[in-house]
């Protein structure tokens, strides 16, 4: 006790207007922090022993629910893929129709006319002889000739 009355004592030395005598209206129960763990482990033990932990909780008619969203899903991802193949078709017979439609329009002279007076897209390959020597001796200037001479002789030849 004495060691409370010079704590008081200290206390109006250093603020004088600071009240004095104030209690706290709370009070921990007797060997509250001594018992501590033994009770929170008995409130654990009582709420493992009442339910066991499930990820998720699924009641008695459930399957129903979750056959429903199944069937809408699959009837939402066929319309979709049946939706955009018939447009896909729909595409591809437009144009041929309309092909059809104009071509009769012109005559046999005037389309055998169009396809002699423009090339045929590129039917042969192109060759290395066509090539100009100044532009394959600028292609390969910084090339060492070791490098060359030894591609060249892993090139296969076809002579007969």
């Amino acid at each position: 006790m004495n060691e409370k009355a010079s704590i008081q004592n200290e206390l109006k030395e250093i603020a004088p207007g600071l009240k004095s005598g104030i209690t706290t209206p709370y009070q921990v129960p007797t060997n509250y922090f001594e018992n501590l763990s033994a009770n929170v482990l008995q409130q654990i033990h009582r709420q493992s022993v009442k339910k066991p932990a499930s990820l998720f909780n699924l009641k008695k008619n459930s399957w129903l629910t979750v056959a429903a969203a199944a069937s809408v899903c699959g009837i939402l991802f066929a319309s979709l893929y049946f939706f955009t193949a018939r447009q896909q078709n729909e595409s591809a017979a437009d144009t041929t129709k309309w092909v059809k439609k104009e071509i009769t329009n012109f005559s046999e002279e005037s389309l055998s006319e169009f396809v002699q007076s423009h090339a045929p897209i590129q039917t042969t390959t192109p060759s290395v002889a066509a090539v100009d020597n100044k532009e394959i001796a600028q292609l390969v200037k910084d090339i060492p000739t070791e490098e060359l001479s030894t591609f060249l002789n892993e090139i296969p030849t076809n002579t007969p």
